[in-house]
């Protein structure tokens, strides 16, 4: 027999081994109570519940819980401490309920709690592995179920169980919360409270009542994430919502995973495999063959397509392709390119000085003696009114695009090479993307129009709507939402490669060119964790929707964006600090610049802060709400807030930020003191 350590003193032999059933050995797909509920009021939908009252069938989920808590207090005493669930139907509706409905509904009830059951593997294998060394073990739960329903659920759940007695609350009348079931379990296994281990996950029932009594414990832990305690408040009664939390507790309940893998399993699921659900949905329902993924959001996309075709079996074929803005832009241009429309390009943001303006379209600096004089400088830094200004030249001047299109027509060669190498125009197919403003699908357009003159189509999570109306491509978007920070999505699909360059012709294949340094940085990173995570969830996920919905052709239920929009309002107004990092942190390189340790958003410094607080965005910093939570300086954040609210007040916050710059380091130290 084993030993136990009982209260810190004494060790004795261990006679009994009891086991909670409910969230100990199995677990709900669905995260709550609720979501349970949900799941049977869509089984009313169907036409063998067609008699039952609309009323029910259309609020079944709060009747079904308010008729237990109505049952709870009409029925139990001091003597009787638990309900069955017959007390509950009847309980639900009264007599609009004939008693053949009220049967109906009940094993509707053990059907469906059988069917959404998922095993705890750690625990079964454990009581597995007891009863193999000829251990005595019971099961112990306080549940409204019938002892004939929770041993048929035990049964489908592990065979192995059938003989292990079980204890349940409804049976005995008696609960384990206010130790009274324990006490009836000591009598019948004629065992003492310090000869026995009980495992379980309720704090009271399982652990603070068990451990006075004398018995020793082994807790069992459902942890929920912060990003998913924010959903379940946010859409309590969804039921996508509800499922795809169980599937990311289960799976974080199952498997040790690290942090950056369950950033995987819970927002970056949540935000993403809706998405990539539809996109393959989509494409069986277009008829479309085949799918390619564009680097290199589409890397991640991609992963977990493979996933979702994998498990429901789809005739889909997936690819990835290679390129980017860089690679593409200069490339696209010809001599009908309206200039007045390159929006991507004439932006200071895209296009901050002279240099990376060159770079976009794979200029030299040779290129500036064709510009006016006004342009000759390379280390140009750009205004809104002076890049307007050089775009009118290029609008005017034929002959500045045509030493465009002639630096750039052996780039555009290897495009369509490589392009007609990859994709199989003779078939239906589509292009997957992630957001932006569809530019560089539109650079791709102007390239291989010449190869194919279908219509491209490519999906996209979100489109900047100002920009991409006059597209070159079919969009087919997944949502379109104001009040997000759409931005941060990029750093939930990078691909663990860098960035397309160019194109080389290797005689008997084109390949893509790799900046090599940001894939290596992301591989140290850990971001494949993150991705592993991905693509765990994406089996998981698919699997319990087969549990609960079936395996039929059509038979999963429409899509859902309602967990997407909640992770994506977390993302943008409340992330937790280990999801700030895992973002904030990642390394990132900029346009125009080198890797040299560069982060997407790394915590907040003084110089960076001073830069806000006169109203202008450090380029280090993509988020200021990410970096702000990153920083570990009170002060710092002290001073973003002191912005936010008190606008005049900051000036003098400037002021010292201008003494420090001119050299008056004691009078600005001094200052900052006072403040």
């Amino acid at each position: 027999m084993g030993e136990i350590k009982n209260k810190g003193v004494i060790k004795l032999l261990v006679r009994l081994y009891s086991f909670d059933i409910f969230d100990t050995v199995a677990a709900r797909c669905c995260s709550t109570p609720e979501g349970f509920f949900l799941l049977m009021q869509e089984s009313l939908k169907g036409e063998a519940f067609a008699d039952i009252p609309e009323h029910v069938r259309s609020n079944f989920a709060s009747l079904r819980i308010l008729a237990q808590k109505s049952a709870f207090e009409f029925y139990t005493t001091e003597d009787r401490q638990e309900i069955t669930l017959s007390d509950i139907y009847d309980s639900l509706c009264g007599d609009i309920l004939s008693p053949e409905m009220k049967k109906r509904l009940y094993r509707l009830e053990i059907e469906t709690e059988i069917r959404v059951q998922l095993p705890l593997m750690d625990n079964i294998e454990y009581i597995k592995s007891l009863i193999s060394d000829g251990k005595r073990v019971v099961f112990i739960s306080d549940m409204y179920l019938a002892l004939e329903d929770v041993k048929e659920l035990l049964h489908a759940l592990c065979p192995d169980f059938d003989e292990i007695p079980v204890y349940v609350s409804s049976e005995y009348e008696k609960r384990k919360e206010n130790g009274e079931l324990f006490r009836i379990v000591k009598s019948k296994e004629n065992v003492e409270f310090c000869e026995w281990e009980h495992t379980g996950d309720n704090p009271a029932g399982d652990i603070r009542v068990p451990r006075e009594l004398g018995i020793a414990v082994k807790q069992v832990y459902k942890k929920v994430s912060p990003g998913e305690e924010y959903v379940l408040n946010a859409n309590t009664h969804n039921i996508a919502t509800q499922l795809m939390v169980g599937a990311s507790g289960y799976l974080r309940r199952q498997h040790s995973l690290d942090e950056f893998a369950e950033i995987g399993v819970t927002v970056g699921a949540g935000i993403l495999f809706p998405y990539t659900l539809w996109v393959v949905n989509e494409a069986v329902k277009r008829n479309i063959k085949h799918l390619y993924f564009v680097a290199r959001d589409g890397y991640v996309l991609m992963r977990m397509a493979q996933c979702i075709v994998g498990e429901l079996g789809y005739d889909i074929k997936l690819s990835y392709l290679y390129g980017s803005r860089e690679a593409w832009r200069g490339p696209s241009v010809n001599l009908e390119t309206d200039f007045s429309k390159l929006d991507w390009i004439f932006r200071t943001y895209d296009s901050p000085n002279m240099k990376i303006f060159l770079e976009h379209f794979g200029l030299d600096e040779t290129f500036l003696t064709q510009l006016p004089e006004e342009f000759q400088n390379i280390n140009l830094e750009f205004t809104d009114g002076s890049i307007e200004k050089l775009r009118d030249c290029f609008a005017s001047d034929k002959e500045l695009v045509k030493a465009i299109v002639d630096r750039n027509t052996e780039k555009r060669e290897l495009i369509k090479k490589y392009c007609a190498q990859e994709i199989d125009f003779s078939e239906e197919y589509a292009l997957v993307e992630l957001r932006g403003t569809g530019a560089s699908i539109d650079c791709l357009c102007s390239i291989i129009g010449e190869l194919s003159p279908k219509k491209i189509r490519a999906f996209y999570y979100e489109v900047h709507i100002e920009h991409g109306l006059h597209a070159m491509h079919e969009k087919l978007i997944f949502m379109n939402a104001s009040g997000f920070d759409f931005s941060l999505l990029e750093t939930f699909t990078r691909a663990i490669h860098g960035m397309t360059l160019c194109y080389e012709d290797k005689g008997e294949k084109v390949v893509p060119v790799l900046e090599e340094q940001e894939g290596l940085q992301l591989k140290r990173y850990g971001y494949d964790k993150y991705i592993e995570g991905l693509c765990h969830f994406s089996h998981e996920y698919l699997g319990i929707l087969k549990k609960v919905y079936g395996t039929a052709s059509g038979s999963l239920p429409t899509v859902d964006i309602e967990p997407s929009v909640a992770y994506l309002r977390y993302l943008t107004e409340e992330p937790d600090k280990a999801l700030a990092s895992f973002i904030g942190n990642q390394p990132f390189l900029r346009a125009g610049t080198h890797m040299e340790d560069q982060k997407f958003s790394p915590p907040l410094t003084y110089d960076t802060v001073m830069r806000y607080c006169y109203g202008k965005l450090p380029v280090e910093n993509h988020s200021m709400k990410i970096s702000y939570a990153i920083t570990e300086s009170e002060f710092l954040r002290f001073l973003v807030d002191f912005e936010k609210h008190h606008r005049r007040i900051s000036r003098v916050i400037r002021g010292i930020y201008y003494l420090r710059v001119l050299g008056f380091e004691e009078t600005a130290r001094r200052l900052r003191k006072i403040i």
